[in-house]
């Protein structure tokens, strides 16, 4: 039998379809503010005040409402190593883009942190990274909250029996704040690193066990950067699977 999110969440079952995806599947699903971003059949390069010609910018999260943009920049620490720092522009009716502001704060870490999700209310930030030095591949995940004068102390959510291999692993919320998708690399895994599902535990007030999303997903190769569309149903990640155009493509899964 088949696992789908689908199944999962309490839609009917469905057989999971793999397709590439490209610009044309891709934009009925973006926000009107998102889809402002693409010009005919190609990508807009954003402006230099965000790529910035001797950083990296990277891990790019639009709000729920098209209006801010999060996203990381690299730049090397004190010790040689990279660290990756989060910032934010605003973005106008126009699709313009204001200045980006480091947000610092809270969230500045010496060892690098990234937003991961954002929650529809935009009250709420997910986080991957680390807050310390000594952080375990099991507490790399952390979510924040918005406050008057910023934003609060990370804290790690807790993902029961996540045992991940490596300390690579790809998280996104559903619109529902109640499912987690990873792309991880377990004992369970089929390949490097596969997708798996967790829900929120509404007693415990944790995730529970991920559960594999089966060989009709995952392959004997990488699956990674899972996100799934505000139908609660409808999944895209990125995978180096044989069969595609370049080194990893897109995938959808409904």
């Amino acid at each position: 039998m088949k696992t789908t999110i689908q199944s999962l969440i309490g839609h009917s079952l469905a057989s999971w379809s793999i397709f590439t995806l490209y610009v044309s599947v891709f934009m009925p699903a973006l926000s009107e503010a998102q889809s402002q971003l693409i010009v005919g059949d190609h990508f807009t390069k954003l402006p230099l005040s965000i790529n910035i010609p001797d950083k990296s910018e990277l891990l790019p999260i639009v709000s729920a409402d098209g209006k801010t943009l999060y996203f990381t920049r690299r730049r090397i620490g004190m010790d040689s190593s990279p660290v990756f720092d989060v910032w934010r522009s605003q973005i106008t009716g126009d699709s313009a883009f204001s200045a980006p502001e480091f947000i610092g704060g809270n969230l500045a870490s010496s060892y690098g942190v990234a937003v991961t999700s954002v929650s529809p209310d935009n009250n709420t930030l997910y986080l991957v990274g680390k807050m310390r030095l000594d952080s375990p591949p099991d507490e790399r995940l952390y979510v924040t909250h918005k406050l008057s004068d910023g934003w609060s102390i990370p804290e790690p959510l807790k993902i029961n029996n996540l045992k991940a291999r490596g300390v690579n692993t790809d998280y996104s919320f559903g619109p529902n704040q109640r499912t987690l998708l990873l792309a991880v690399d377990r004992d369970s895994s089929l390949g490097g690193q596969d997708l798996y599902v967790s829900f929120f535990d509404d007693t415990t007030r944790s995730w529970r066990t991920p559960i594999w999303l089966g060989p009709d997903v995952n392959s004997r190769f990488t699956e990674m950067t899972p996100y799934l569309a505000s139908d609660n149903k409808t999944l895209y990640f990125s995978s180096d699977r044989p069969g595609g155009i370049g080194e990893v493509d897109v995938y959808r899964s409904t």
